[in-house]
């Protein structure tokens, strides 16, 4: 003879709950001037919005982002920290590079927010400050002739990059 049991199904299910939703970042929105002169304000600031993981538009205040040089070698001037405003977005308004020549990228960063960097900005020379002979500046010759080699000098701004298309004038200070 069979007998059957009939006993409760009672399994135990744990469930573990991971989120790969991606972290909230910051997007720059208005992008700095491609160029920039040495010293001088770039002529289009920086807009950088904060943006949820999925990649909407986060509306909020208050969140202080700052703004760093990628790589070495320029110094970033200005005020550096930018907060958002109510629709999330921080402006910067005064920012300016120092240095030779060459090319930066700016990057930006918040506490519990994913970076952004932005496109490259190259920096040019500045207002010109000083000249400098770059040749000899004792020459001889006949009166009446063209000096051999004619003298030359060099127009730099504050940081040495030199500064063309700007107009020299040499005088005769033998009188």
């Amino acid at each position: 003879r069979r007998q059957s049991m009939n006993a409760p199904y009672n399994p135990t299910i744990t469930a573990t709950a991971t989120s790969t939703a991606a972290p909230p970042g910051l997007s720059v929105r208005q992008q700095p001037s491609a160029s920039a002169a040495n010293t001088q304000r770039f002529g289009v600031q920086p807009k950088v919005r904060l943006m949820t993981g999925t990649g909407d538009e986060l509306r909020t205040s208050g969140v202080e982002v700052s703004v760093a040089l990628k790589t070495p070698g320029h110094t970033l001037r200005g005020k550096l920290t930018a907060t958002t405003d109510t629709e999330g977005v921080a402006t910067f308004t005064d920012l300016s590079l120092r240095g030779i020549r060459g090319n930066n990228v700016l990057m930006f960063t918040a506490s519990g927010y994913d970076g952004d960097t932005s496109q490259t900005v190259t920096l040019t020379a500045g207002p010109a400050v000083s000249i400098a002979a770059s040749s000899p500046t004792v020459l001889g010759g006949q009166v009446g002739s063209v000096a051999a080699p004619p003298p030359t000098v060099m127009v730099t701004d504050s940081s040495g990059n030199p500064v063309s298309g700007v107009s020299v004038s040499l005088a005769d200070f033998l009188s």
